[in-house]
């Protein structure tokens, strides 16, 4: 029985490589391929190379290579057949079954290749004789050399009914033409489907010819035709120059996913030789398949235009249920009104590599595309931004990345919030803003005795902000008993209001270090914080206060983070950094939102703590 080349395809996509030779050679990780000591000879040395991403072994001690299904056969003294029969049992595929129609439906795929194959022969040719002059010119004008035309096989559709019927009218039947794509019936008999256009082959993975697209020199519509689906072809998954592009993929070399074929040419011509397009479709899970098996992040780069903001907004939609924290993709965002093609043209391909180095990835291009050129002047609209931004999220099977990507979002839309309540603040003149008063360097006492002063009369300011009040830090041992005991009773209760806070802190004894703090002139004066101010304004002069007393203190803290990460390089302590560079970041926003007392107290002393 032979069988069809789809069904090897299948078997070997569905393989590890590295998995199934692994069984019989250790093997060891070298960047994205494994190395070890050859099965077929003997050595000491390592020389056995096994490509995953590629999808074949080599030994450059005796030359040995292959795919998996040869590798079986040799190792496993296996005939051809033997060896697909055990490797389809591993794959969970069922052998096709020998019938009539499936032998006819073998030999059918191909004849069609081998039509597709003399048509694109046939073409090239017309490009290269004087008929295609027009269209060579047209070509050549955009910037292609000849070396990338024959690279890419590109070739010329005279404007005639009947030129792949004269071509291969003699060597295949017309039926089969018709089944190609390369001819249409119609009423007065078959005719030819392209007329009058320079023709791009479309090839599979294995670099075979299996349809067509042609572009219009005129203003004929539409500009760009393809190849209907036929039984060797299929739009939804099939990349033009896949072929190309997996000879190239690498652990630095990401397919590049853009929109057209001169798009795929012109990066090619540039240097970027893993461009990929999809034929006329939007990106399908077929095709995300195909670039994960080439690179864990391909890089998606449509045009700057607003059709293609949205192209690349619906591929994120697409991806989103299949990401992992291993599995991604990235966003390139190309100035508005160019493509590569024309970008790489005007600019040349040192702003092309600029934009790719700018790659977007899923939690920042997932931000700007909702937001981008867009107001949200209540927060009501901000609420409903952040609640589309979760609903598209829960598409992720992948919880730990949902969780991650949930908790940007959530980030994001509260420093969204903050920018909205800084608008509104009432502009209040005269004198210093009383965060000035609170400089940590200058009395430590004091930023924290009024941080922890305004969580007593507003609890939840604590309860929806642990990270920050975990980092209030004094060496008065009163306040340092007072942060535990708050924090402690808000973690049993986190809707506790401030009247029962303050009724339990007493009775826990520290009445006196409360009074202490209210008799201060500074506490009087910050109003915002006193029981009964508004909870936002509370909550907003809270953070700020704590931003501008402690910032140097997370600063600090950020800089011990990092270098503990760098001597561990544990998850917990890349959390910590991640941790603290949010709330450094979003300090440095706060700062300025103190609101502004009209009577700023010019000279303090604070009263002993208890």
């Amino acid at each position: 029985m032979a069988f069809a080349p789809s069904f090897l395809d299948e078997i070997r996509q569905r393989l590890s490589l590295a998995g199934v030779i692994g069984r019989r050679v250790k093997l060891q990780k070298r960047g994205h391929d494994y190395i070890g000591l050859c099965p077929f000879h003997k050595e000491k040395t390592p020389s056995f190379n096994v490509v995953e991403d590629k999808a074949f072994y080599h030994c450059f001690g005796c030359g040995a290579h292959g795919d998996v299904i040869g590798f079986t056969m040799r190792v496993e003294n296996l005939g051809f057949r033997e060896a697909v029969e055990q490797l389809a049992r591993q794959a969970g595929l069922a052998l096709p079954v020998e019938t009539p129609q499936a032998r006819a439906e073998a030999a059918r795929a191909a004849t069609l290749n081998e039509v597709c194959a003399a048509a694109a022969e046939s073409f090239e040719r017309q490009l290269w004789s004087p008929g295609g002059a027009a269209a060579l010119d047209y070509l050549r004008g955009r910037g292609l050399s000849d070396e990338l035309i024959r690279k890419f096989r590109l070739g010329w559709a005279p404007d005639s009914r009947s030129f792949i019927a004269s071509a291969l009218g003699g060597r295949f039947p017309e039926a089969l033409l018709v089944e190609a794509g390369l001819l249409r019936q119609g009423e007065q008999g078959a005719f030819d489907f392209f007329r009058g256009r320079v023709i791009f082959p479309i090839c599979d993975r294995a670099g075979r010819v299996i349809a067509f697209g042609g572009r219009t020199l005129g203003d004929g519509q539409p500009k760009y035709l393809n190849s209907p689906d036929t039984p060797i072809f299929h739009k939804g998954r099939t990349l033009y120059g896949l072929h190309l592009a997996r000879a190239a993929a690498g652990p630095d070399t990401p397919p590049i996913v853009t929109e057209g074929y001169m798009d795929v040419i012109a990066l090619h011509g540039a240097g970027f030789e893993t461009a990929v397009a999809p034929l006329g479709t939007a990106l399908t899970e077929e095709h995300l398949a195909e670039l994960w098996r080439l690179h864990p992040e391909p890089v998606v780069c449509f045009d700057g235009d607003a059709a293609g903001r949205r192209a690349a907004s619906r591929t994120l939609d697409r991806a989103l249920p299949h990401l992992t924290t291993e599995r991604a993709v990235k966003f390139v965002s190309l100035p508005p009104k160019h493509d590569p093609d024309s970008l790489i043209r005007e600019k040349g391909a040192a702003a092309m590599r600029d934009a790719l180095a700018g790659a977007a990835a899923v939690s920042d291009f997932l931000w700007s595309s909702a937001t981008e050129d867009k107001v949200f002047p209540t927060v009501e609209a901000i609420a409903q931004l952040e609640a589309q931004l979760l609903k598209r999220l829960k598409a992720i099977g992948d919880r730990g990345l949902q969780f991650h990507l949930r908790r940007f979002v959530s980030d994001q839309t509260s420093a969204l919030y903050w920018k909205h309540r800084r608008r509104r603040l009432p502009k209040e003149g005269g004198g210093r803003q009383l965060s000035a008063r609170l400089g940590a360097a200058e009395n430590p006492w004091r930023a924290a005795a009024v941080l922890l002063a305004g969580v007593v009369n507003h609890p939840s300011i604590a309860a929806d902000d642990v990270d920050r009040f975990v980092m209030i830090r004094s060496d008065d041992p009163g306040l340092a008993r007072l942060a535990e005991a708050i924090l402690g009773v808000i973690a049993s209760q986190h809707d506790i209001t401030g009247a029962e806070l303050r009724q339990r802190l007493e009775e826990l004894g520290f009445a006196p270090t409360l009074a202490a703090i209210e008799r201060s002139e500074i506490w009087q004066a910050a109003r915002f914080l006193h029981p009964g101010a508004d909870p936002y304004d509370a909550a907003l002069g809270w953070r700020a206060l704590f931003s501008r007393a402690l910032l140097p203190e997370a600063r600090r803290e950020l800089a011990a983070a990092t270098e503990e990460w760098e001597r561990e390089q544990t998850p917990e302590a890349w959390d910590r950094v991640e941790r603290l560079r949010r709330l450094v970041a979003e300090q440095n926003s706060e700062a300025e939102l103190v609101p502004l007392q009209r009577d700023p107290i010019e000279r303090w002393r604070p009263q002993p703590a208890a």
